[in-house]
């Protein structure tokens, strides 16, 4: 599909993002368009973009419980973890265990 139908498209839902070819979902500006629409559009983002910061700062600071999408590093990152849980508190219980216990 074009890259712009496709961007229309996760404005609108973000979960569209999971009927996009695999280099859409690889595509930053497709996948950061999604996240911004619904997080846990996360889910469907290329392997190499989940490693992207800012895709899972937007990410979770759309959806807290994005975070169980993040990459393990991230899940770790104190900023990364205040920002999920600052929109869901429940968020927490997908941070690393060594930041659950951090107040």
């Amino acid at each position: 599909a074009d890259k712009a139908v496709v961007c229309m498209a996760v404005q609108n839902d973000g979960h569209s993002l999971a009927f996009a070819s695999e280099a859409l979902r690889n595509d930053y500006d497709v996948v950061i368009e999604a996240v911004k629409e619904d997080g846990m559009a996360l889910g469907y983002v290329s392997e190499v973009l989940k490693r992207d910061r800012t895709v899972i700062i937007e990410a979770v600071q759309c959806t807290g419980h994005a975070l169980v999408f993040a990459p393990e590093e991230f899940r770790a990152d104190k900023d990364i973890v205040k920002a999920a849980v600052e929109k869901n508190w429940q968020a927490l219980g997908y941070a690393a265990r060594e930041l659950r216990g951090d107040r």
